[in-house]
Parts: C-alpha cells; structure tokens; sequence
C-alpha cells in the first residue's frame, strides 16, 4: 500500500471528531481514498465511509470526478 505524507492532527484530541478529520485530509490532498483515510485516523474505513456521506449530505465536500480517477472538494 501507498504511504499517505498528510500532516494531520490525528485522535490527539478525543474531542476532534473524525469528519474534522476527514475535512483536514481532503484539504491537503483531494485525492486521497477512503482507506488512506483510515489508517491515518486509526478507524475502521466504514466510520470513515459513513461520516463522508454525512458530509457529503450537509454539503460539506463533494465528489469531482469519477471514483477512479476524481477527486474531492471542500465546499
């Protein structure tokens, strides 16, 4: 697997919820996955999957592309 170079806070703070999380990720690398993600935070990659969606439902960030070869915005 890739290493992901993402400077991130990552669960340093319990209080920090995992969508922060996700949001800060994406800002520094658009095309980062769904399991980049969760090795990063040290999450299951369903917690991630299903915060995404929370934040792609509140209009947070948005999908650009194909799953392949797209990328993310932050709205």
């Amino acid at each position: 697997m890739q290493n992901v170079s993402v400077n991130v806070r990552v669960n340093s703070d319990k209080n920090v919820p995992v969508k922060d999380n996700i949001v800060n990720i994406i800002k520094q690398k658009s095309n980062v996955t769904a399991s980049e993600m969760a090795n990063l935070l040290g999450v299951d990659e369903r917690t991630i999957y299903r915060n995404m969606e929370k934040l792609k439902s509140a209009g947070v960030i948005e999908r650009v592309g194909s799953d392949k070869s797209g990328y993310w915005v932050v709205r």
